[in-house]
Protein backbone atom coordinates (compact mmCIF):
# COMPACT_ATOMS: atom_id res chain seq x y z
CA UNK A 1 0.00 0.00 0.00
CA UNK A 2 2.80 2.41 0.92
CA UNK A 3 4.58 1.61 -2.36
CA UNK A 4 1.42 2.34 -4.35
CA UNK A 5 0.97 5.60 -2.45
CA UNK A 6 4.55 6.65 -3.28
CA UNK A 7 4.03 5.74 -6.94
CA UNK A 8 0.82 7.81 -7.05
CA UNK A 9 2.55 10.84 -5.51
CA UNK A 10 5.48 10.40 -7.92
CA UNK A 11 3.15 10.28 -10.93
CA UNK A 12 1.33 13.44 -9.76
CA UNK A 13 4.64 15.27 -9.43
CA UNK A 14 5.77 14.10 -12.89
CA UNK A 15 2.55 15.35 -14.47
CA UNK A 16 2.46 18.70 -12.63
CA UNK A 17 5.02 21.34 -13.53
CA UNK A 18 3.85 23.39 -10.54
CA UNK A 19 4.55 20.56 -8.08
CA UNK A 20 7.83 19.73 -9.82
CA UNK A 21 9.17 23.29 -9.74
CA UNK A 22 7.91 23.90 -6.20
CA UNK A 23 9.70 20.77 -5.03
CA UNK A 24 12.86 21.90 -6.82
CA UNK A 25 12.70 25.37 -5.21
CA UNK A 26 12.24 23.91 -1.71
CA UNK A 27 15.06 21.41 -2.28
CA UNK A 28 17.37 24.14 -3.63
CA UNK A 29 16.59 26.36 -0.63
CA UNK A 30 17.38 23.56 1.83
CA UNK A 31 20.65 22.73 0.06
CA UNK A 32 21.67 26.41 -0.03
CA UNK A 33 20.91 26.94 3.68
CA UNK A 34 22.85 23.82 4.68
CA UNK A 35 25.72 24.90 2.44
CA UNK A 36 25.79 28.39 4.01
CA UNK A 37 25.72 27.03 7.57
CA UNK A 38 28.52 24.58 6.74
CA UNK A 39 30.63 27.42 5.32
CA UNK A 40 30.14 29.48 8.48
CA UNK A 41 31.24 26.55 10.62
CA UNK A 42 34.31 25.97 8.45
CA UNK A 43 35.23 29.68 8.57
CA UNK A 44 34.91 29.73 12.38
CA UNK A 45 36.98 26.57 12.77
CA UNK A 46 39.77 27.72 10.44
CA UNK A 47 39.57 31.40 11.58
CA UNK A 48 39.14 32.28 7.91
CA UNK A 49 37.92 35.84 7.30
CA UNK A 50 38.04 36.64 11.04
CA UNK A 51 38.18 40.33 12.03
CA UNK A 52 40.27 41.19 15.12
CA UNK A 53 39.10 43.94 17.52
CA UNK A 54 40.85 45.12 20.75
CA UNK A 55 38.48 45.52 23.68
CA UNK A 56 39.62 48.00 26.38
CA UNK A 57 36.35 48.08 28.25
CA UNK A 58 36.91 44.86 30.16
CA UNK A 59 40.18 45.98 31.77
CA UNK A 60 38.73 49.44 32.44
CA UNK A 61 35.65 48.00 34.15
CA UNK A 62 37.73 45.54 36.16
CA UNK A 63 39.91 48.40 37.37
CA UNK A 64 36.92 50.50 38.42
CA UNK A 65 35.48 47.54 40.33
CA UNK A 66 38.82 46.93 42.01
CA UNK A 67 39.00 50.62 43.07
CA UNK A 68 35.46 50.55 44.46
CA UNK A 69 36.20 47.39 46.42
CA UNK A 70 39.32 49.05 47.81
CA UNK A 71 37.37 52.14 48.90
CA UNK A 72 34.52 50.11 50.41
CA UNK A 73 37.05 48.11 52.37
CA UNK A 74 38.72 51.31 53.52
CA UNK A 75 35.49 52.69 54.93
CA UNK A 76 34.91 49.50 56.83
CA UNK A 77 38.23 49.90 58.65
CA UNK A 78 37.76 51.53 62.00
CA UNK A 79 41.37 51.48 63.13
CA UNK A 80 44.75 51.66 61.42
CA UNK A 81 43.49 52.66 58.00
CA UNK A 82 47.03 53.46 56.96
CA UNK A 83 48.07 49.85 57.26
CA UNK A 84 45.03 48.80 55.19
CA UNK A 85 45.98 51.33 52.51
CA UNK A 86 49.61 50.24 52.30
CA UNK A 87 48.70 46.56 52.19
CA UNK A 88 45.93 46.80 49.57
CA UNK A 89 47.69 49.29 47.29
CA UNK A 90 50.28 46.60 46.77
CA UNK A 91 47.57 44.21 45.55
CA UNK A 92 46.81 46.38 42.47
CA UNK A 93 48.46 45.48 39.21
CA UNK A 94 51.88 46.88 38.50
CA UNK A 95 50.44 48.87 35.60
CA UNK A 96 48.40 50.93 38.08
CA UNK A 97 49.97 54.11 39.42
CA UNK A 98 48.13 54.87 42.68
CA UNK A 99 48.41 57.88 44.96
CA UNK A 100 46.42 58.89 48.00
CA UNK A 101 46.88 62.60 48.56
CA UNK A 102 45.53 65.22 50.92
CA UNK A 103 43.52 68.19 49.77
CA UNK A 104 46.74 70.08 48.98
CA UNK A 105 47.98 67.36 46.66
CA UNK A 106 50.68 66.04 48.96
CA UNK A 107 51.19 62.29 48.51
CA UNK A 108 50.69 60.32 51.69
CA UNK A 109 50.52 56.83 50.18
CA UNK A 110 51.60 55.54 46.77
CA UNK A 111 52.11 52.32 44.88
CA UNK A 112 55.53 50.73 44.70
CA UNK A 113 56.04 51.71 41.06
CA UNK A 114 55.66 55.45 41.70
CA UNK A 115 57.51 57.76 44.14
CA UNK A 116 55.84 61.12 43.42
CA UNK A 117 55.48 63.38 46.49
CA UNK A 118 52.95 65.84 45.10
CA UNK A 119 50.03 65.55 42.64
CA UNK A 120 48.29 68.44 40.92
CA UNK A 121 44.73 67.56 41.71
CA UNK A 122 43.38 70.18 39.35
CA UNK A 123 44.82 68.18 36.42
CA UNK A 124 42.52 65.27 37.09
CA UNK A 125 38.81 64.91 36.35
CA UNK A 126 36.73 62.29 37.99
CA UNK A 127 36.35 59.25 35.71
CA UNK A 128 37.65 60.93 32.57
CA UNK A 129 37.78 57.77 30.53
CA UNK A 130 35.56 56.91 27.56
CA UNK A 131 35.03 53.74 25.57
CA UNK A 132 38.02 53.20 23.34
CA UNK A 133 40.45 55.26 25.43
CA UNK A 134 43.71 53.48 26.11
CA UNK A 135 44.29 55.18 29.49
CA UNK A 136 42.17 55.44 32.60
CA UNK A 137 42.40 58.27 35.15
CA UNK A 138 40.38 57.98 38.35
CA UNK A 139 40.09 60.61 41.07
CA UNK A 140 37.88 59.68 44.01
CA UNK A 141 37.34 61.68 47.23
CA UNK A 142 38.04 59.92 50.54
CA UNK A 143 37.59 60.71 54.21
CA UNK A 144 40.52 59.52 56.28
CA UNK A 145 40.57 60.41 59.95
CA UNK A 146 37.99 63.08 59.22
CA UNK A 147 40.31 64.73 56.71
CA UNK A 148 39.65 65.10 52.98
CA UNK A 149 41.87 62.94 50.81
CA UNK A 150 41.79 61.84 47.18
CA UNK A 151 42.35 58.44 45.62
CA UNK A 152 44.22 59.03 42.34
CA UNK A 153 44.82 56.21 39.82
CA UNK A 154 46.48 56.34 36.43
CA UNK A 155 46.73 53.22 34.32
CA UNK A 156 47.41 52.16 30.74
CA UNK A 157 44.39 50.03 29.84
CA UNK A 158 45.22 46.55 28.60
CA UNK A 159 43.32 45.60 25.45
CA UNK A 160 41.75 42.14 25.02
CA UNK A 161 41.69 40.83 21.42
CA UNK A 162 38.17 39.86 20.22
CA UNK A 163 37.53 38.02 16.95
CA UNK A 164 34.30 38.58 15.03
CA UNK A 165 32.90 36.74 11.97
CA UNK A 166 30.60 39.29 10.35
CA UNK A 167 32.47 39.09 7.04
CA UNK A 168 32.39 35.29 7.06
CA UNK A 169 28.62 35.44 7.60
CA UNK A 170 28.22 37.83 4.66
CA UNK A 171 30.48 35.71 2.42
CA UNK A 172 28.71 32.47 3.39
CA UNK A 173 25.28 34.04 2.81
CA UNK A 174 26.43 35.42 -0.56
CA UNK A 175 27.82 32.06 -1.69
CA UNK A 176 24.66 30.29 -0.49
CA UNK A 177 22.54 32.79 -2.46
CA UNK A 178 24.68 32.24 -5.56
CA UNK A 179 24.28 28.47 -5.14
CA UNK A 180 20.51 28.88 -4.77
CA UNK A 181 20.30 31.01 -7.93
CA UNK A 182 22.43 28.49 -9.81
CA UNK A 183 20.27 25.57 -8.67
CA UNK A 184 17.08 27.44 -9.64
CA UNK A 185 18.56 28.27 -13.05
CA UNK A 186 19.72 24.69 -13.55
CA UNK A 187 16.32 23.30 -12.56
CA UNK A 188 14.31 25.78 -14.64
CA UNK A 189 16.70 25.81 -17.61
CA UNK A 190 15.14 22.86 -19.44
CA UNK A 191 11.61 24.16 -18.89
CA UNK A 192 12.59 27.64 -20.06
CA UNK A 193 14.24 26.18 -23.18
CA UNK A 194 11.15 24.04 -23.81
CA UNK A 195 8.91 27.12 -23.49
CA UNK A 196 11.17 28.96 -25.95
CA UNK A 197 11.01 25.91 -28.25
CA UNK A 198 7.20 25.89 -28.10
CA UNK A 199 7.12 29.64 -28.77
CA UNK A 200 9.40 29.35 -31.81
CA UNK A 201 7.37 26.36 -33.04
CA UNK A 202 4.15 28.40 -32.84
CA UNK A 203 5.85 31.14 -34.88
CA UNK A 204 6.88 28.54 -37.46
CA UNK A 205 3.33 27.18 -37.66
CA UNK A 206 1.95 30.73 -37.89
CA UNK A 207 4.10 31.22 -41.00
CA UNK A 208 2.07 28.46 -42.67
CA UNK A 209 4.29 25.43 -42.04
CA UNK A 210 1.50 23.09 -40.93
CA UNK A 211 3.72 20.02 -41.36
CA UNK A 212 5.84 21.15 -38.40
CA UNK A 213 5.44 18.81 -35.43
CA UNK A 214 6.38 19.67 -31.86
CA UNK A 215 8.50 17.23 -29.92
CA UNK A 216 6.75 15.98 -26.78
CA UNK A 217 9.00 15.99 -23.71
CA UNK A 218 7.75 14.71 -20.37
CA UNK A 219 4.21 14.39 -19.08
CA UNK A 220 3.56 17.78 -17.47
CA UNK A 221 1.47 20.79 -18.54
CA UNK A 222 4.05 21.98 -21.08
CA UNK A 223 4.02 18.62 -22.88
CA UNK A 224 0.20 18.77 -22.76
CA UNK A 225 0.31 22.21 -24.43
CA UNK A 226 2.73 20.91 -27.08
CA UNK A 227 0.50 17.92 -27.74
CA UNK A 228 -2.58 20.16 -27.99
CA UNK A 229 -0.76 22.33 -30.53
CA UNK A 230 0.02 19.20 -32.58
CA UNK A 231 -3.63 18.15 -32.37
CA UNK A 232 -4.78 21.64 -33.33
CA UNK A 233 -2.38 21.60 -36.27
CA UNK A 234 -3.70 18.20 -37.33
CA UNK A 235 -7.26 19.50 -37.02
CA UNK A 236 -6.41 22.51 -39.20
CA UNK A 237 -4.83 20.21 -41.79
CA UNK A 238 -7.95 18.03 -41.76
CA UNK A 239 -10.15 21.10 -42.19
CA UNK A 240 -8.01 22.28 -45.10
CA UNK A 241 -8.09 18.81 -46.65
CA UNK A 242 -11.87 18.64 -46.22
CA UNK A 243 -12.20 22.05 -47.83
CA UNK A 244 -10.02 20.93 -50.74
CA UNK A 245 -11.99 17.70 -50.98
CA UNK A 246 -15.20 19.72 -50.99
CA UNK A 247 -13.84 21.86 -53.81
CA UNK A 248 -12.83 18.76 -55.77
CA UNK A 249 -16.23 17.21 -55.11
CA UNK A 250 -17.98 20.34 -56.29
CA UNK A 251 -15.95 20.31 -59.50
CA UNK A 252 -16.71 16.61 -59.97
CA UNK A 253 -20.37 17.31 -59.21
CA UNK A 254 -20.59 19.95 -61.91
CA UNK A 255 -18.80 17.66 -64.38
CA UNK A 256 -20.94 14.64 -63.51
CA UNK A 257 -24.20 16.59 -63.56
CA UNK A 258 -23.28 17.98 -66.95
CA UNK A 259 -22.44 14.52 -68.26
CA UNK A 260 -25.43 12.71 -66.76
CA UNK A 261 -27.89 15.35 -67.89
CA UNK A 262 -26.25 15.77 -71.26
CA UNK A 263 -26.75 12.16 -72.42
CA UNK A 264 -30.57 11.88 -72.08
CA UNK A 265 -31.01 15.51 -73.11
CA UNK A 266 -28.99 14.93 -76.30
CA UNK A 267 -31.07 11.85 -77.10
CA UNK A 268 -34.32 13.75 -76.51
CA UNK A 269 -33.20 16.65 -78.69
CA UNK A 270 -32.04 14.24 -81.41
CA UNK A 271 -35.35 12.43 -81.65
CA UNK A 272 -37.35 15.65 -81.40
CA UNK A 273 -35.26 17.13 -84.21
CA UNK A 274 -36.02 14.10 -86.39
CA UNK A 275 -39.73 14.49 -85.65
CA UNK A 276 -39.57 18.29 -86.14
CA UNK A 277 -37.90 17.97 -89.56
CA UNK A 278 -40.36 15.19 -90.51
CA UNK A 279 -37.45 12.88 -91.29
CA UNK A 280 -39.36 9.87 -89.98
CA UNK A 281 -40.14 7.16 -92.50
CA UNK A 282 -43.65 6.74 -91.27
CA UNK A 283 -46.14 7.16 -88.45
CA UNK A 284 -44.93 4.04 -86.68
CA UNK A 285 -41.32 5.22 -86.59
CA UNK A 286 -42.42 8.67 -85.40
CA UNK A 287 -44.37 7.16 -82.50
CA UNK A 288 -41.34 5.01 -81.65
CA UNK A 289 -39.10 8.08 -81.46
CA UNK A 290 -41.68 9.93 -79.37
CA UNK A 291 -41.78 6.99 -76.93
CA UNK A 292 -37.98 6.88 -76.65
CA UNK A 293 -37.81 10.64 -76.12
CA UNK A 294 -40.52 10.39 -73.47
CA UNK A 295 -38.66 7.62 -71.60
CA UNK A 296 -35.46 9.66 -71.64
CA UNK A 297 -37.39 12.70 -70.43
CA UNK A 298 -38.76 10.60 -67.54
CA UNK A 299 -35.20 9.46 -66.73
CA UNK A 300 -34.06 13.07 -66.83
CA UNK A 301 -36.93 14.08 -64.53
CA UNK A 302 -36.04 11.24 -62.14
CA UNK A 303 -32.42 12.39 -61.99
CA UNK A 304 -33.42 16.00 -61.32
CA UNK A 305 -35.86 14.94 -58.59
CA UNK A 306 -33.17 12.81 -56.93
CA UNK A 307 -30.77 15.71 -57.11
CA UNK A 308 -33.30 17.99 -55.42
CA UNK A 309 -33.95 15.32 -52.81
CA UNK A 310 -30.24 14.99 -52.07
CA UNK A 311 -29.83 18.76 -51.77
CA UNK A 312 -32.78 18.92 -49.38
CA UNK A 313 -31.39 16.13 -47.20
CA UNK A 314 -27.89 17.63 -47.25
CA UNK A 315 -28.72 21.25 -46.52
CA UNK A 316 -32.05 21.31 -44.70
CA UNK A 317 -32.84 20.27 -41.16
CA UNK A 318 -34.85 17.08 -41.66
CA UNK A 319 -37.24 16.07 -38.89
CA UNK A 320 -37.60 12.31 -38.70
CA UNK A 321 -41.08 10.90 -38.18
CA UNK A 322 -40.05 8.01 -35.96
CA UNK A 323 -42.17 5.10 -34.86
CA UNK A 324 -41.57 1.56 -33.64
CA UNK A 325 -40.97 -0.59 -36.72
CA UNK A 326 -40.60 -4.37 -37.00
CA UNK A 327 -37.38 -4.51 -39.02
CA UNK A 328 -37.79 -8.25 -39.78
CA UNK A 329 -41.19 -7.68 -41.36
CA UNK A 330 -40.21 -4.47 -43.19
CA UNK A 331 -37.14 -6.04 -44.77
CA UNK A 332 -39.19 -9.10 -45.83
CA UNK A 333 -41.81 -6.88 -47.50
CA UNK A 334 -39.17 -4.90 -49.43
CA UNK A 335 -37.55 -8.13 -50.65
CA UNK A 336 -40.96 -9.46 -51.76
CA UNK A 337 -41.59 -6.24 -53.72
CA UNK A 338 -38.39 -6.84 -55.74
CA UNK A 339 -38.83 -10.56 -56.44
CA UNK A 340 -40.51 -9.96 -59.79
CA UNK A 341 -37.64 -7.78 -61.06
CA UNK A 342 -35.10 -10.29 -59.74
CA UNK A 343 -36.89 -13.18 -61.44
CA UNK A 344 -36.65 -11.26 -64.72
CA UNK A 345 -32.83 -11.64 -64.52
CA UNK A 346 -33.10 -15.11 -62.99
CA UNK A 347 -31.61 -13.75 -59.74
CA UNK A 348 -32.52 -15.33 -56.41
CA UNK A 349 -32.75 -13.39 -53.14
CA UNK A 350 -31.90 -15.21 -49.90
CA UNK A 351 -33.18 -13.60 -46.70
CA UNK A 352 -31.50 -14.70 -43.48
CA UNK A 353 -33.98 -13.62 -40.85
CA UNK A 354 -33.31 -14.24 -37.13
CA UNK A 355 -35.91 -15.99 -35.02
CA UNK A 356 -36.15 -13.07 -32.60
CA UNK A 357 -38.11 -9.97 -33.56
CA UNK A 358 -36.10 -6.75 -33.91
CA UNK A 359 -38.11 -3.58 -33.30
CA UNK A 360 -36.47 -0.17 -33.67
CA UNK A 361 -37.68 3.44 -33.47
CA UNK A 362 -37.01 4.74 -37.02
CA UNK A 363 -38.60 6.79 -39.79
CA UNK A 364 -40.49 4.08 -41.68
CA UNK A 365 -40.62 5.83 -45.07
CA UNK A 366 -36.95 6.77 -45.11
CA UNK A 367 -35.65 3.39 -43.90
CA UNK A 368 -37.90 1.70 -46.47
CA UNK A 369 -36.28 3.97 -49.08
CA UNK A 370 -32.83 2.79 -47.93
CA UNK A 371 -33.75 -0.90 -48.18
CA UNK A 372 -35.39 -0.39 -51.60
CA UNK A 373 -32.32 1.39 -52.97
CA UNK A 374 -29.81 -1.20 -51.74
CA UNK A 375 -31.81 -4.19 -53.02
CA UNK A 376 -32.56 -2.40 -56.31
CA UNK A 377 -28.83 -1.69 -56.78
CA UNK A 378 -27.94 -5.29 -55.96
CA UNK A 379 -30.35 -6.53 -58.65
CA UNK A 380 -29.26 -3.86 -61.14
CA UNK A 381 -25.53 -4.59 -60.88
CA UNK A 382 -25.71 -8.39 -60.50
CA UNK A 383 -25.18 -10.70 -63.42
CA UNK A 384 -27.93 -13.09 -64.46
CA UNK A 385 -28.31 -16.39 -62.59
CA UNK A 386 -26.62 -14.96 -59.46
CA UNK A 387 -27.79 -14.77 -55.85
CA UNK A 388 -28.33 -11.79 -53.54
CA UNK A 389 -28.04 -12.42 -49.79
CA UNK A 390 -29.74 -10.17 -47.25
CA UNK A 391 -28.84 -10.87 -43.61
CA UNK A 392 -30.49 -9.36 -40.53
CA UNK A 393 -28.76 -9.65 -37.19
CA UNK A 394 -29.13 -8.13 -33.73
CA UNK A 395 -26.52 -6.41 -31.56
CA UNK A 396 -26.63 -4.62 -28.20
CA UNK A 397 -27.69 -1.25 -29.65
CA UNK A 398 -29.90 -2.20 -32.57
CA UNK A 399 -29.62 -4.20 -35.78
CA UNK A 400 -26.90 -5.11 -38.26
CA UNK A 401 -28.10 -5.57 -41.85
CA UNK A 402 -25.94 -6.66 -44.78
CA UNK A 403 -26.69 -6.77 -48.53
CA UNK A 404 -24.24 -8.73 -50.64
CA UNK A 405 -24.05 -9.76 -54.26
CA UNK A 406 -21.45 -10.70 -56.84
CA UNK A 407 -20.08 -7.95 -59.04
CA UNK A 408 -16.99 -7.01 -61.00
CA UNK A 409 -13.92 -6.12 -58.94
CA UNK A 410 -13.77 -2.51 -57.76
CA UNK A 411 -10.55 -0.74 -56.81
CA UNK A 412 -10.14 0.12 -53.13
CA UNK A 413 -9.95 3.81 -54.06
CA UNK A 414 -13.20 3.59 -56.03
CA UNK A 415 -14.86 1.57 -53.26
CA UNK A 416 -14.60 4.53 -50.87
CA UNK A 417 -16.27 6.80 -53.44
CA UNK A 418 -19.46 4.79 -53.93
CA UNK A 419 -21.34 7.04 -51.50
CA UNK A 420 -20.27 10.19 -53.36
CA UNK A 421 -23.09 11.72 -55.39
CA UNK A 422 -23.09 10.94 -59.14
CA UNK A 423 -20.38 8.29 -58.66
CA UNK A 424 -21.20 4.90 -60.21
CA UNK A 425 -17.86 3.11 -60.07
CA UNK A 426 -17.44 3.63 -63.82
CA UNK A 427 -15.02 6.40 -64.68
CA UNK A 428 -15.76 6.13 -68.40
CA UNK A 429 -19.44 6.43 -67.50
CA UNK A 430 -20.40 4.30 -70.45
CA UNK A 431 -21.99 1.50 -68.46
CA UNK A 432 -25.04 -0.06 -69.96
CA UNK A 433 -26.65 0.01 -66.52
CA UNK A 434 -28.78 3.10 -66.10
CA UNK A 435 -28.55 5.07 -62.85
CA UNK A 436 -28.10 8.55 -61.51
CA UNK A 437 -25.34 7.83 -59.00
CA UNK A 438 -27.27 9.81 -56.36
CA UNK A 439 -29.07 6.94 -54.62
CA UNK A 440 -26.25 5.76 -52.36
CA UNK A 441 -25.42 9.29 -51.24
CA UNK A 442 -29.08 9.70 -50.21
CA UNK A 443 -28.95 6.33 -48.43
CA UNK A 444 -25.92 7.44 -46.44
CA UNK A 445 -27.56 10.73 -45.43
CA UNK A 446 -30.70 8.93 -44.21
CA UNK A 447 -28.64 6.46 -42.16
CA UNK A 448 -26.61 9.32 -40.64
CA UNK A 449 -29.85 11.13 -39.73
CA UNK A 450 -30.67 8.06 -37.62
CA UNK A 451 -27.27 8.36 -35.86
CA UNK A 452 -26.32 5.11 -37.53
CA UNK A 453 -23.53 3.94 -39.81
CA UNK A 454 -23.25 2.39 -43.28
CA UNK A 455 -20.11 1.19 -45.01
CA UNK A 456 -19.05 -0.99 -47.94
CA UNK A 457 -16.65 -3.93 -48.06
CA UNK A 458 -15.37 -6.16 -50.85
CA UNK A 459 -14.69 -9.85 -50.29
CA UNK A 460 -13.27 -11.62 -53.34
CA UNK A 461 -15.91 -11.13 -56.05
CA UNK A 462 -18.67 -10.02 -53.67
CA UNK A 463 -19.56 -6.52 -52.56
CA UNK A 464 -21.14 -6.02 -49.12
CA UNK A 465 -23.17 -3.02 -47.96
CA UNK A 466 -23.46 -3.16 -44.16
CA UNK A 467 -25.73 -1.04 -41.96
CA UNK A 468 -25.48 -0.74 -38.18
CA UNK A 469 -28.92 0.69 -37.46
CA UNK A 470 -29.75 2.28 -34.12
CA UNK A 471 -33.19 3.01 -32.81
Amino acid sequence: MRKLWRMEISNKIKKSINAKLSLWIVGSLIISVVFGMTLVQVFRTTHFLEVKHVDYDKDRNDTVVEVLNFINGLYKQENDKGEYIRKNIASFKESCHIHIVNKDGDVEYHSANDDAVHINIDGYIKDTTKAGDKFINILYPLSIDNNIHYFVLTKAVEGVPIYTHEISYVVAATLALILFIFLIYFGFRKKIKYIEYISSSIEEIAKGNLDYKLEIKGEDELSFVANQINLMEKSILNMIEKERQSERTQRELITNISHDLKTPLTIILGYLDIIRTKACKGKEEEEKYIEIAYEKALLLQKMVLKLFEFVNISHKEIILNKSDVNINKLLGQVITDHLAVADGKNISIEYKNPQSTITLSVDLDKICRVFNNLISNAIKYSEENEKITVTLGEDTAGAVISFRNKCRNINEEDLDKLFIRFYRGDKARNSSVEGSGIGLSIVKKIIELHNSHIWVEQHDDEIWFIIRLRG
